[in-house]
Parts: structure tokens; C-alpha cells; sequence
């Protein structure tokens, strides 16, 4: 858009551009049969962002850290994607709302600075509490797993579970009666009655 908050182009994927891109609407929602209402509406977001990026650089923020993304919504107001120039945040979604901006950038240095003290990366921050703006919600990234140390093997996963000593019930049950095949009977089973007397 221009100055005046009129769209006159659309950026395409791949291109270079050094302006902060605005996205949430689109140029059907500028086109002169598009209802009054929506247009109305889309009018003033844009007018919005132009004065939110006005407003970021001319404050602290603004003088080191660029915002590359401005979005806009009709129900949740605008976000911002922050660029180069801060170490803790760059890439970071930061949701706004609407209205009270500088005093939001306000919180958002605090909080980029209470980060970078405590060596954390920023991925997201809340400020679009309409119901109770003074709280405030970040999100951190989170730290990579530790690595082994050098020439340690992986363990192996069976060294996790503890083999049991105990056979299955039908491999002994097999076992016992094999052992017992080759034993001889523990007494001979009784003589008929007279068989004795016949011989001889």
C-alpha cells in the first residue's frame, strides 16, 4: 500500500522487498463492488498498521529491530513479525490487538530485554488481552536435547529392559518330561498272581 493506505500491489513468493509486508486482507476486499461495511473496515486496518509501524520506528524498538509482517484482523486486531536487529526475537510473532500501542512496545522491551539477560529466544508474545491488558503471555523456544559426549556409544535398547530369568510354562513343562522318558520306572509294576508258581 501506499501512504495513503491504498493497495497497489501484491507481493509474489521469492521477492525482495524492504517495506514490512501487510497481509490478512486481500484486493477483493478494496474492490469498488465489495460492500460498504467490509471495505469500510479493511480501510481502517490498513490505516491502523500504517500508524502502528509509524509508531515502532520512531520508539526504541523501532531504531534497532525491524518488523518484517504486519497482520490484520477484523476480530483480533494486528501481529507483527519482528525482523533483524534483536538477538532474542527475531522472527517472533507478537500479537497486539488493538489500540494502547505504545505503551504495549513498552512491555515488549521488558520482555526482550529480560530475555536476552536470561539467554532465552523468543517465539511468541501476547498483548492482546482486551479484557485484562496487563497480562501479558510468552512463549519461549525450546532448548535443543543435550548431545553425548564425544566417543560415547549410543546405548542400545535392550540394555534397557532387565531379561528374565524364568522359562516359559511350556518349555519346562517339554523339558520335565523329557528328563523323565529317560528314567527308569521307580518299581516294576506287580507280578501276576501265579506267575511265580508256573515257572520252573
Amino acid at each position: 500500500v501506499d501512504k495513503r493506505g491504498v493497495p497497489f500491489k501484491r507481493v509474489e513468493a521469492g521477492e525482495h522487498y524492504t517495506l514490512p509486508v501487510l497481509t490478512g486482507l486481500g484486493l477483493d476486499d478494496f474492490a469498488p463492488d465489495a460492500p460498504r461495511e467490509r471495505r469500510a473496515l479493511a480501510d481502517q486496518l490498513v490505516q491502523d498498521a500504517l500508524k502502528l509501524v509509524d509508531t515502532w520506528r520512531r520508539g526504541p524498538l523501532g531504531r534497532r529491530i525491524e518488523v518484517d509482517e504486519v497482520g490484520m484482523d477484523p476480530l483480533f486486531g494486528h501481529a507483527i513479525v519482528l525482523g533483524q536487529g534483536s538477538a532474542v526475537a527475531t522472527g517472533a510473532t507478537v500479537h497486539l490487538g488493538a489500540g494502547q500501542m505504545q505503551s504495549k512496545f513498552a512491555k515488549l522491551e521488558t520482555i526482550l530485554a529480560d530475555a536476552a539477560r536470561r539467554g532465552k529466544q523468543v517465539v511468541e508474545v501476547r498483548l492482546d488481552n482486551a479484557i485484562d491488558p496487563s497480562r501479558v503471555a510468552v512463549r519461549f523456544r525450546e532448548p535443543p536435547p543435550p548431545e553425548a559426549p564425544p566417543g560415547s556409544a549410543p546405548q542400545s535398547p535392550e540394555k534397557s529392559f532387565k531379561k528374565s530369568s524364568s522359562k516359559p510354562v511350556r518349555k519346562q513343562s517339554a523339558e520335565r518330561g523329557a528328563g523323565e522318558a529317560g528314567q527308569q520306572p521307580a518299581s516294576s509294576p506287580p507280578e501276576k498272581r501265579g506267575q511265580r508258581g508256573q515257572q520252573g
